[in-house]
């Protein structure tokens, strides 16, 4: 079963604004004809127990969730929040579900003192801020961040914006638990002051939870720009105002241990359905 995950795909659904922009990787493994011929090959339980095997791999059982990216304006993210949850219901047929959330800022530049002098000329280096979920990350130094201001986002006693670093980023920049940094918003906004409360790393870089991010939970992105991230800050922040507006992005994993091969079928069916709902909906 765990070779099934040659066959899971991506579609990307595109809208126009003000609608949700979707990327779904949905239950691949349930509505491939070929998987489905195969499971139903097998007889009574030891089917049932195959593919309950096959989505609690990692491997596998990770791309038959949900995950949904779009660009919302922050007064409109506990609407779209609502959507997805509803649409979810709908796409796994009414089967437990875990949801969990990265809602991310807009680009920053670090400031240009952590390059070398020989690279300090051209485009900057990158950031942003991101909500995370605490259960998907591991604090290797400091704490994580908190949130000033009565939970606003405000920042610190010196109105800095508390974030964790990813190790990664961390080691190739030079920055510590205890710094200070100034970022420019690239989108023409306030710049932002920050001081660094700790350092992180994903709990389980092989989590699904980390196709929600960018970089992939790997802390650092080189290409045209080099980009660092996320820098982990109090949901406040991101709600408050405090830090520009970015993408939210929603990883919802249905519990499949009461899935039989005979309901799969209707999985299939329901599933479609949840897609193109959601494709549907405007927020």
């Amino acid at each position: 079963m765990a070779g099934y995950g040659g066959l899971i795909g991506f579609v990307l659904l595109r809208a126009r604004a003000h609608r949700l922009l979707l990327a779904a990787a949905l239950l691949t493994v349930l509505l491939t004809t070929t998987v489905l011929a195969t499971l139903t090959a097998y007889s009574g339980a030891i089917g049932d127990a195959a593919l309950r095997h096959s989505l609690a791999d990692q491997r596998t059982g990770a791309d038959a969730a949900l995950i949904v990216k779009a660009d919302v304006p922050a007064a409109q993210r506990s609407a779209a929040d609502a959507t997805v949850r509803e649409g979810a219901a709908k796409t796994f047929d009414g089967l437990p579900r875990t949801v969990r959330t990265l809602v991310r800022s807009g680009p920053y530049a670090l400031p240009g003192s952590l390059r070398p002098p020989t690279e300090r000329s051209g485009d900057p280096d990158l950031t942003f801020f991101a909500a995370l979920d605490p259960t998907q990350v591991r604090v290797d130094e400091g704490r994580l961040p908190e949130d000033g201001d009565g939970g606003k986002g405000g920042g610190d006693s010196e109105g800095a914006v508390e974030v964790a670093v990813p190790v990664a980023a961390a080691e190739r920049i030079g920055v510590r638990t205890g710094d200070r940094l100034t970022l420019t918003d690239r989108l023409d906004g306030p710049a932002v002051d920050i001081v660094v409360s700790g350092l992180y790393r994903p709990a389980d870089a092989g989590s699904p939870y980390w196709r929600l991010d960018d970089l992939a939970g790997r802390g650092l992105q080189q290409g045209g720009f080099t980009t660092y991230g996320p820098l982990l800050a109090p949901p406040g922040a991101l709600s408050g105002g405090r830090v520009s507006a970015g993408s939210s992005g929603w990883l919802v994993t249905a519990d499949y241990s009461s899935l039989t091969t005979g309901r799969t079928p209707a999985l299939g069916d329901a599933a479609r359905g949840g897609l193109a709902w959601l494709r549907e909906q405007q927020v």
